[in-house]
Order: C-alpha cells, then sequence, then structure tokens
C-alpha cells in the first residue's frame, strides 16, 4: 500500500508541476528574490535576482492597464510560476489589482526593462 500512495504521490506532483515548466527555461520562482517591471497593459517581464534560475521570464497577466510604477508581487503553490498563479499590482497611489497568470515564457529580449 505504502508502494502504490508513493506512486500516486510522485504522478501527482509531476502532474502539477508540468504546467510551471512546460516552457523549459520559463522559471521564476517567487521565493527568491526577483525584479519585475511591467511592459505593457498585460505583460510583465521578471528575473529572479538570486538562485538557479536567473532568466529573464515575459509573464501576461489578466491585470488591466498596469503601468511601470507599479509593484508587483507573485504567489504560487511550486516552486515556478504557471499559468492560473497570483499577482498582486499595487500603484503608488494605492490603487491594488489581484489577478491570475495567462502564460509564462522566456524573454525573447535579452536587454528588456526588467533591469539587473
Amino acid at each position: 500500500m505504502k508502494r502504490i500512495l508513493s506512486v500516486v504521490s510522485l504522478l501527482l506532483t509531476g502532474i502539477a508541476l508540468q504546467p510551471a515548466l512546460a516552457d523549459g527555461n520559463a522559471c521564476l520562482n517567487p521565493r527568491f528574490s526577483y525584479h519585475a517591471q511591467p511592459t505593457g497593459n498585460h505583460d510583465v517581464v521578471a528575473q529572479n535576482t538570486i538562485g538557479s534560475h536567473t532568466a529573464r521570464v515575459r509573464i501576461t497577466t489578466s491585470c488591466i492597464d498596469l503601468h511601470n510604477a507599479d509593484i508587483i508581487s507573485f504567489s504560487t503553490a511550486f516552486g515556478c510560476l504557471g499559468k492560473g498563479d497570483g499577482v498582486v499590482a499595487t500603484g503608488i497611489d494605492g490603487r491594488r489589482q489581484g489577478c491570475v497568470i495567462t502564460k509564462v515564457v522566456p524573454d525573447a529580449q535579452p536587454n528588456s526593462a526588467a533591469g539587473p
């Protein structure tokens, strides 16, 4: 019985992590330090500043009207962000919106506005 539970647990873990890791190197782990910069009304370019995944990623969100001055926070139940994970955008004027991630891909422009 223990062996069956172990196998089922491994399968469920693999299935749950698959969407987050489906884009290869497109990983942002919000449990480590990261920098996130809005680049459009719905998009954010982000990069971990420490850890094993430091490649830049482009994150498309369901947020509406993101601004450069917004502070972006991410949350996930797993290591890498994936579709359906949470986003909170807080403006300097106090406005706050909660939304979800709709897509995570590697950033095609390595010199984008996400910072160092």
